[in-house]
């Protein structure tokens, strides 16, 4: 799937936007999700079109979409 030019972080002759590298973070996690991403994994991301990340992503659970932002553990 192409997509059209997104926060500069796609190359401008049709790559696609599908958060496996760095160079093809997608927007958001629900922006994978829409483009039928359904496993949950690690993904790269890029909101701000700078600064690629990775993050956990959970794309199977509460309608998908997800980032993992937080994991607490109690240590008792």
């Amino acid at each position: 799937m192409s997509y059209p030019i997104l926060f500069g972080n796609m190359a401008a002759s049709g790559g696609s936007l599908d958060g496996l590298t760095s160079s093809t973070a997608a927007p958001s996690a629900v922006f994978l999700y829409n483009a039928g991403v359904r496993t949950d994994g690690t993904y790269w991301l890029n909101p701000s079109g700078t600064n690629p990340f990775q993050a956990y992503c959970i794309m199977n659970r509460d309608g998908g979409g997800w980032v993992k932002a937080l994991l607490y553990r109690d240590w008792e």
